[in-house]
């Protein structure tokens, strides 16, 4: 039975899951189902970087097409472990090259999840930025959170397909952070956001380095986010290209009680340049405590400004008053709360 496209009119023979004339659609006859759409709707910039729809204006308005800036970002590298062993699994070429679309959208969805940006697909695979062109104190952090939940989607979808496939998809992903050079590189043809320097290089060492379902991150990486999650420290890695050993560790998850990743370890040091705020607060709470009526007060700036330590010192005077004391944290990212 023919198959007219619905998209250009084309009579297409009978099974074709493609348009010959246009290239749509037209059969859902693979093995895989068909793919969730991203949340949100996708575009793509003039750049040439496929974007969240709701994130095109802000990576814009962060200077995506500005001059190269030094910028310090986390990379992210994944690409699908023993991808030719499942090209032998799966024979026919185009359902392995829907099985690799789905997994790098899927990938792409979680980038976007945390505020980076995928600066370019590896066919199988993807390199992300953390930190650029929006700034973040906490890359390190996005972008593991970043990974993680992409082996957890993964798990997922290689669990619905393992029958149909009849082998396990994994993927292996590195991370490391540092200085680059990022902005438009190309000509006026073809122009790329993109960050260039050593950073990115070992980045990549790391991540081919990673085993199946493995997320590796360099020392750099380790040091910013020990105290968030869980990790096994490795042998130093001999990797191509790096003339000195590289200390990586494996990421194992969440740790179910996380620390503070501000301040250095056995060091403290007097608050400086914040007497000022520290008595309108001081000022609220003994009001409060006088005429039994509550207060409020906001606290903003500048990520580094001294927010944080102007809050830890003010919760250190109020464990000396009659005062209860309640904390909320919310995760860094655009995603909206309601």
């Amino acid at each position: 039975m023919t198959i007219q496209c619905k998209n250009c009119g084309f009579v297409n023979p009978p099974n074709m899951r493609f348009c010959g004339n246009c290239g749509l659609r037209l059969l859902e006859t693979g093995i895989l189902p068909t793919p969730e759409p991203l949340a949100g709707k996708e575009s793509t910039n003039q750049i040439g970087e496929l974007v969240g729809a709701d994130l095109l204006d802000r990576f814009r308005q962060a200077g995506l097409e500005a001059a190269g800036q030094r910028r310090q970002v986390t990379i992210l590298f994944v690409d699908l472990s023993g991808y030719t062993h499942l090209s032998e699994q799966i024979s026919d070429s185009e359902q392995m090259y829907e099985l690799v679309q789905r997994c790098t959208k899927m990938f792409a969805n979680d980038v976007y999840k945390y505020d980076g940006m995928v600066d370019k697909f590896t066919g199988d695979g993807l390199m992300a930025l953390f930190g650029a062109p929006i700034a973040h104190e906490n890359s390190a952090e996005l972008a593991i959170r970043a990974a993680l939940d992409m082996q957890a989607d993964l798990e997922v979808l290689s669990a619905e397909l393992k029958d149909r496939l009849g082998a396990e998809i994994k993927a292996h992903i590195g991370l490391h952070s540092g200085s680059v050079i990022v902005g438009g590189v190309g000509s006026n043809m073809m122009m790329n956001y993109t960050a260039i320097g050593d950073v990115v290089n070992q980045a990549s060492r790391i991540e081919t380095a990673a085993g199946p379902g493995m997320i590796l991150v360099s020392d750099v990486v380790y040091r910013q986010v020990r105290s968030l999650f869980d990790f096994e420290a490795l042998a130093p890695l001999q990797l191509k290209g790096i003339s000195q050993p590289v200390r990586a560790h494996r990421v194992l998850g969440t740790k179910s009680k996380p620390g503070s990743v501000r301040g250095i370890e056995g060091l403290y040091a007097p608050m400086v340049g914040r007497d000022g705020e520290l008595e309108r607060l001081n000022q609220a709470v003994n009001a409060m405590n006088i005429e039994k009526l509550g207060r409020f007060a906001a606290v903003s700036g500048e990520a580094g400004i001294g927010k944080s330590r102007l809050i830890s010192e003010f919760k250190s005077l109020l464990s000396q008053l009659p005062v209860q004391v309640l904390e909320g944290y919310s995760l860094i990212y655009r995603k909206g709360i309601s």
